[in-house]
């Protein structure tokens, strides 16, 4: 909109005036103050929209156009945060609406006031405490209100228009709901994505999955904010919106810094700022999270070479402050209690101290943590004894995050801190900020109650004094950051690409023809100081050039030393096999083929695998073997000596290559597989061997005999090669990989292939091996072959009839060819067949996408004879999906391959876990066979919850139970109470998730009431760290003497129920060091100390007073507690506690109860059976 626009409109309204038009008067006014509000503008349309409604009077039947200007003169005054007066007009709106039946208006109406009182609510300066909740629920009214509505309008409006209005008040109901921290709002959200998919609704897909990522990143759940990120990236692409792409690009960064993944946060705010975003205040957002990320990259260079544990403080505080000022307060809060940390070990002044815990308070405020909150500013005072001004800030902070909590009890408490900071603020000479107390103290009374304290308010405000707003000094770190300063070179990074899932392939801009970097080029020149500053600026350490090599090949090829150790040390990869051209070649291949031994060395002190093979069964080993072959008599005694050393340590690794060396004729010089020539004379050599081994009785060659098998044996007759006269230097240069590539498999005569030549040329080596490195190594051929050679075909040697192997997971199958049909039958054919006997195996059909071992992809119609010349053991099978009839038909399926009747019993129920998804069978024991029920629930998608409390657990049923819950991938839930589950049957689930290398996704796992027992701890603490989602854990009753043990994997806790378990004082101490890696809110130990002074009181004491404590809830009931425990209690502060159970403590007096009760305010303390 321009102010061309806006003359225009006014032009049309003076000549409709003039004409007495007033309908199009109103019509007018109504139009511009939407303008006006989009611009930002709401003032001005509120006097727009007040002339629209003065004309309502005189234009005939406008009761309709009356309530339409009540509605907008609601949003307009909601903008304005004139909250009581919005509702006012609102209300009138929903009145006219009834009084005309207008059903659609009625529920514009509701909606419309809905809206309001949620804004009103989420504006935290005017809506706390009981007035929030009271807000709350009206806005909750209001929707389900609008909601009832929407389905009578199916005559009134099209279902395009109906489904619109439900899904949007859906997603309003998410947001409320998400503000309430219900449990509901998911459900909302996954609602309000259906309509809007279902209908193409792109417009409000966008903001709810917007809102949804954002609500997964307020709780924590950073995977799922990044998958549906990426879905509002494709979203934006496809309407090629470039605001949609910043926003998901923005929220992919946020989720990738939660996960500590900063490099690919950063590549994303790259992506966010190259967008061409029209509003100015999104372009200042995008270069604000893009400097954010070059501030990120800083401090994490700082960290790594800082070992000061002040500069370490400084530099997380940094951290701190940039994230929390971009909205990131998760991940700012851990860098702030790093911080914190850091300035302890060093010892920092009190004032230093005092800033920490404040900003560790106010970021708990942020993330909605304020039982945190109050714990951190009362950790500051302490710390402010010297310092007025700050502790009259901190008593008022207190006094409102008091008032956010919204409890009555808390009413003396926020009196207190304000009273206080009022007198901290006269003592400090601070007017405004006194000024400001007392206004709080006065919206907290109603009015200053105090006639002293009223008296000192009405005379500042005479005086015309200002109250302050505390705030941050906004981008005071990220303003001295240089967008320019910002390396080109990172844009290589593959995380970069306008993607989420997999990378396009492009041409970068730093790259030259073959595709090498920057890093590239500085490796292969031998300059250290390049790759050095390179590294810093962020270039991508594992990036590839176009044939697939990464840097580390290159360095190791050319010999390098010191750019190999900054390349490892910079993460790189020290097995990278190459891209899909380099044969599998690896760092210690290159530096082993051109003799580098010092590489060679520091390499497998870096863990190089010395056993690795080139796709043609090269090892480093036999690489260097060649290379000293052709260049001993270039060697001093020096180099000897060290080259000596490389291959001995070479030998020690990898044995097997000596073996290989010994049954085959090694030679010195390199040939090229792909187009080599033979010679007439290896013929009979070939032959006489081939014949000496035992023929095998499939059509596969195996990885031994693979080198006998050329694929030039079955080609048609061509016409003769004739051979150049080429004459080889004595060394071998360096190779470039444009024009060359590693040795490849010899013949067993020396021979090496002229790439350059447009035919196969073959030639003896015309170097002569001169001392005796290994008495394996035969010496090389002295003469030049001089007369042309005929390459003659040979026929082939695979037998008509032949099979091949395919590996699905961890289980081989052996697939025979109809003899004959290995040209005709295809790799589709090939997948089916090892589908269907993984059927018959293990009762699941899949669909299959085979691959060589090497990930070479193979076509479906490629037909299988190409398979039976390739120098491999067998076919990857891949599973892509799952080909499954419904949960009832596999049951029954699997009872008919057991050749057992199925329980009809267990029908209704199998039907009933596909609908509802989750999979109940409690208190079964009657149930037969219950292993093939496991079996048939193998690869259920969807599958929730997994309950089968009081179903007594055979050792079939275990394995088959064992081998179900890896394939599980949605499962979050898994209840296997009193179920006899003993400590062989926790072992067989333990290993088999370690067979399968798969972890669960569980979120919650009861396995209470069966007796695990001591030799089931350590099985147990296996299979828990395979649960890194683990959240809700009960062992009550398990036998189990040391949680700690149990727990030493786990750092994801919020709820632990170990009640009934016979615990002792080391067992008190194990389970105090959970704490340290956990943020536990429920700790339940209901009778688990039979001993009476067991030192229980210590411990909770101990537990409430660490500084990340966050219990909400303790149950310490039939603990044998005494009131000499509860004296360890008295000075602790309750921080997040609200609820405390000592019922069944016969040892505690009510006295020392109610005395404990007066000291935790805020902590409802339930304590039964006391005397």
């Amino acid at each position: 909109m321009s102010k061309k626009d806006l003359r225009t409109i006014d032009r049309d309204k003076c000549r409709a005036k003039s004409e007495n038009q007033l309908r199009a008067v109103y019509d007018l006014c109504l139009y511009k103050s939407d303008l006006l509000r989009a611009k930002g503008d709401s003032d001005d349309a509120l006097e727009e929209i007040t002339e629209a409604l003065s004309l309502c009077d005189q234009i005939p039947d406008s009761e309709l156009d009356r309530a339409l200007a009540y509605r907008k003169m609601g949003e307009c005054l909601v903008d304005l945060q004139r909250y009581d007066d919005a509702k006012r007009h609102l209300k009138q709106y929903l009145d006219i609406a009834k009084s005309a039946d207008s059903v659609l208006e009625q529920q514009r109406a509701w909606a419309t006031l809905a809206r309001c009182y949620f804004v009103h609510l989420q504006d935290g300066m005017s809506a706390t405490g009981s007035k929030a909740t009271e807000l709350r629920r009206k806005a909750l009214n209001a929707n389900l209100r609008s909601l009832q509505l929407v389905e009578k309008l199916t005559d009134a409006v099209s279902e395009r228009e109906r489904a619109e209005m439900t899904g949007r008040i859906f997603l309003n109901l998410a947001l409320l709901r998400e503000s309430d921290e219900d449990e509901a709002a998911m459900e909302s959200y996954q609602k309000a994505l259906y309509i809007f998919t279902k209908h193409k609704l792109h417009e409000d897909l966008c903001r709810c999955l917007n809102s949804l990522s954002n609500a997964h990143l307020r709780m924590g759940n950073d995977t799922e904010a990044l998958v549906i990120a990426g879905r509002l990236l494709d979203l934006g692409r496809q309407l090629k919106r470039p605001d949609v792409k910043c926003d998901a690009q923005f929220l992919r960064g946020a989720a990738l810094i939660h996960t500590g993944d900063w490099e690919a946060a950063r590549s994303a705010f790259k992506r966010a700022h190259k967008q061409k975003l029209p509003a100015e205040e999104d372009r200042a957002r995008a270069r604000r999270y893009l400097k954010l990320s070059c501030v990120l990259r800083e401090c994490e260079l700082k960290l790594r070479d800082e070992a000061d544990p002040a500069k370490r403080s400084e530099v997380f505080e940094k951290l701190g402050d940039v994230l929390s000022r971009c909205g990131l307060y998760r991940p700012a809060l851990k860098q702030y209690v790093n911080a914190a940390d850091e300035a302890t070990k060093a010892g920092a002044s009190n004032r230093k101290m005092g800033e920490l815990y404040a900003s560790l308070a106010e970021t708990c405020k942020d993330v909605g943590d304020f039982g945190s909150a109050l714990t951190y500013y009362r950790k500051e005072l302490t710390y402010r004894d010297d310092d007025p001004k700050e502790a009259a800030l901190t008593h008022l902070n207190v006094a409102r995050v008091l008032l956010k909590k919204g409890m009555k009890s808390e009413q003396a408490d926020v009196r207190r801190a304000l009273v206080q900071a009022v007198e901290l603020s006269r003592k400090a000479g601070k007017l405004s900020l006194e000024l400001e107390c007392l206004e709080e103290l006065g919206n907290v009374e109603g009015g200053i109650r105090d006639p002293e304290l009223g008296s000192r308010l009405r005379e500042l405000q005479s005086r015309n004094v200002d109250s302050q707003t505390s705030g941050s000094d906004g981008e005071s770190d990220l303003s001295d950051v240089q967008l320019d300063d910002i390396s080109d070179t990172d844009e290589s990074d593959p995380e970069f690409q306008d993607t989420v899932r997999r990378p396009c392939k492009r041409v970068e801009d730093k790259r030259n023809n073959k595709g090498e970097s920057p890093l590239h080029r500085a490796c292969i020149e031998g300059k250290p100081d390049r790759v050095q500053n390179l590294l810093k600026m962020g270039h991508s350490v594992n990036v590839r050039d176009h044939a697939g090599w990464q840097p580390l090949h290159e360095a190791a090829n050319h010999g390098y030393l010191k750019i190999v150790q900054m390349l490892v040390e910079a993460g790189a990869k020290v097995n990278d096999p190459g891209g899909a051209e380099c044969s599998r070649l690896t760092p210690l291949h290159d530096a082993a083929g051109n003799g580098h031994a010092e590489v060679i060395l520091y390499l497998l002190e870096r863990g190089a695998n010395a056993a690795a093979k080139s796709v043609h069964g090269k090892t480093p080993l036999d690489c260097l073997r060649e290379w000293m072959c052709e260049n001993s008599s270039e060697l001093d005694d020096s180099a000897r000596r060290v080259v000596e050393e490389a291959k001995l340590r070479l030998k020690e690794r990898c044995s097997k290559c000596e073996e290989s060396t010994n049954s085959v004729t090694p030679s010195c010089s390199v040939f090229r597989a792909d187009t080599s020539g033979r010679t007439e004379d290896d013929k009979p050599t070939k032959e006489s061997i081939s014949d000496s081994e035992p023929k095998q009785p499939s059509g596969w060659v195996y990885e031994e005999d693979y080198v006998w098998l050329e694929d030039d044996l079955a080609k048609p007759a061509a016409k003769p090669r004739h051979l150049a006269q080429t004459t080889l230097p004595v060394t071998r240069k360096k190779r470039s990989r444009s024009s060359s590539h590693f040795p490849q498999p010899r013949s067993t005569k020396s021979m090496r292939y002229n790439k350059d030549d447009d035919v196969g040329i073959v030639v003896p080596s015309e170097d002569h091996c001169q001392g005796n490195f290994d008495d394996e190594e035969d010496s090389c051929s002295h003469s030049l072959l001089e007369k042309s050679v005929m390459v003659q075909p040979q026929p082939s040697m695979i037998p008509a009839s032949s099979s091949l192997r395919v590996r699905i997971e961890d289980k081989p199958f052996f697939i025979p060819i109809p003899p004959g049909m290995a040209a005709k039958k295809t790799i589709q054919w090939l997948a089916t067949e090892a589908a269907e006997r993984y059927l018959h195996l293990v009762g699941v059909k899949p669909v299959l996408r085979l691959t060589l071992s090497d990930g070479a992809l193979l076509g479906p119609s490629d037909t299988l004879d190409c398979l039976l010349h390739l120098p491999s053991t067998e076919i990857v099978g891949e599973v892509d999906s799952w080909d499954m009839p419904a949960l009832p038909e596999r049951y029954v399926g699997e009872c008919d391959r057991k050749g057992v009747p199925p329980c009809p019993n267990l029908l209704p129920v199998l039907r009933d876990c596909e609908a509802r998804r989750d999979f109940s069978l409690r208190f079964s024991n009657g149930v037969r066979h219950l292993d093939l029920v496991f079996r048939a629930l193998r690869h259920q998608p969807l599958l929730g919850t997994f309950d089968i409390s009081g179903t007594a657990l055979s050792p079939t049923s275990v394995l088959a139970l064992a081998a179900c819950l890896p394939t599980l991938e949605s499962l979050n839930c898994l209840v296997l109470r009193c179920t006899c589950l003993v400590p062989d049957y926790v072992k067989i689930v333990s290993d088999a998730l370690q067979r399968s290398k798969s972890k669960l996704a569980l979120t919650e796992l009861d396995l209470s009431y069966n007796p695990i027992g001591r030799d089931g701890m350590s099985p147990l603490a296996q299979l828990l760290s395979d649960c890194p989602k683990l959240k809700v854990l009960r062992l009550d009753a398990c036998k189990i003497a040391d949680p700690g043990l149990v727990l030493q994997g786990v750092s994801t806790l919020e709820r632990l129920y170990v009640g009934h378990n016979p615990l002792d004082r080391a067992g008190l101490e194990s389970l105090a060091a959970v704490f340290g890696s956990n943020r536990l809110k429920v700790l339940d130990v209901t009778n688990s100390f039979p001993a009476v002074g067991s030192g229980l009181g210590r411990l909770v004491g101990s537990i409430f007073s660490r500084p990340d404590c966050c219990l909400v809830e303790a149950r310490l009931s039939c603990c044998n507690l005494v009131n000499d425990d509860l004296e360890h209690l008295f000075c602790v502060p309750s921080g997040t506690l609200t609820k405390l159970d000592l019922t069944g403590n016969p040892g505690l007096t009510y006295a020392a109860v109610n005395e404990l009760s007066s000291k935790l305010v805020n902590v409802r303390i339930a304590a039964d059976g006391c005397k």
